[in-house]
């Protein structure tokens, strides 16, 4: 019995006592391009995902999110830190979402190319930021308003020294904390009955070009349609960007067909995608036609893709 008990109690010493949920998920992904200028393979989603909640004595609820993103070039990884109570929660991190950036995407029903290959990352509203702080409400149900503070590192080009094995100087890109720029965004979306309706706008600190992202998207069933509108993309004055993306759900996959465009005044990329899904659990295996049209050449790919999420 003593040994019983001996062994208790040093069990309580070793054992690890975790008060957080803590759950791992995440996915990778890859895909065969086939074009007249390109055939390869490429990588798609290479993420794992560690995250941890719980609900402290005083009711405020504390989760933690930190995404490892793999490549070819190495891995990278972003957290974010969440406080909510009731209708009231507050994000900060590197992962953490600018408000214009957090209802886009109503037309990207395509599993790769499509808008948002061909527009820089359309999903960004042309808006990627480093840092982010961000308060978020929901005062009743299907209705949300966000308002965040952002940050853009600077990045300043300083010139190195040349030495024997190379004849000219090197160039290298360095954080310069005093060319850092402020964004501040806000956004607001409203969702009932399968319909919704979406608005942004933020503001770069001394571009007078403010960026703005109005969404529409209808979902009935097996159907989903999905519309979006960019002004000054990226905050480039008389950027914009329209897409749209309709799907079919038939129960062991999806058909889709997406559309889109980027014009600045001068120049116009014109793209469009279409092809079906076909999921076996968790793997998702997907083929599509994606075309891409600048006016001056016309790149017609076959993309062959599978995925599994975890």
């Amino acid at each position: 019995m003593k040994k019983i008990i001996a062994a208790a109690v040093a069990t309580a010493f070793v054992a690890p006592a975790f008060a957080a949920d803590v759950t791992v998920s995440g996915d990778v992904e890859f895909f065969y391009v086939d074009s007249d200028t390109v055939q390869e393979f490429d990588s798609g989603d290479q993420d794992v995902v560690v995250a941890a909640s719980e609900e402290m004595d005083n009711g405020v609820a504390v989760s933690v999110s930190l995404e490892m993103d793999g490549s070819e070039d190495g891995m990278a990884s972003d957290a974010v830190l969440t406080l909510s109570s009731g209708p009231v929660a507050f994000e900060i991190g590197d992962a953490a979402t600018a408000a214009i950036n957090t209802f886009d995407e109503k037309s990207d029903v395509a599993e790769q190319g499509g808008t948002g290959g061909a527009n820089d990352d359309s999903t960004k509203s042309g808006i990627s930021v480093t840092h982010t702080a961000a308060i978020t409400l929901t005062p009743v149900e299907g209705l949300s308003l966000k308002g965040s503070l952002s940050t853009i590192k600077g990045a300043t080009s300083k010139a190195g020294t040349a030495s024997t094995d190379h004849s000219g100087e090197h160039t290298t890109l360095a954080v310069d904390a005093k060319d850092s720029t402020d964004v501040t965004s806000f956004a607001v979306q409203y969702s009932a009955m399968g319909v919704t309706v979406a608005y942004g706008s933020a503001e770069k600190e001394g571009d007078d070009d403010n960026a703005t992202s109005t969404g529409f998207s209808i979902a009935q069933g097996p159907f989903y349609v999905g519309y979006e509108i960019m002004k000054n993309y990226g905050f480039a004055d008389g950027k914009d960007v329209t897409n749209a993306g309709v799907s079919y759900d038939y129960g062991m996959g999806k058909a889709f067909y997406e559309t889109g465009d980027v014009d600045d005044g001068t120049d116009k990329t014109e793209t469009v995608a279409y092809g079906v899904s076909y999921k076996m659990g968790s793997v998702n295996l997907y083929v599509l036609q994606n075309q891409v049209d600048d006016g001056t050449t016309e790149d017609d790919q076959t993309i062959a893709g599978v995925e599994y999420a975890f």
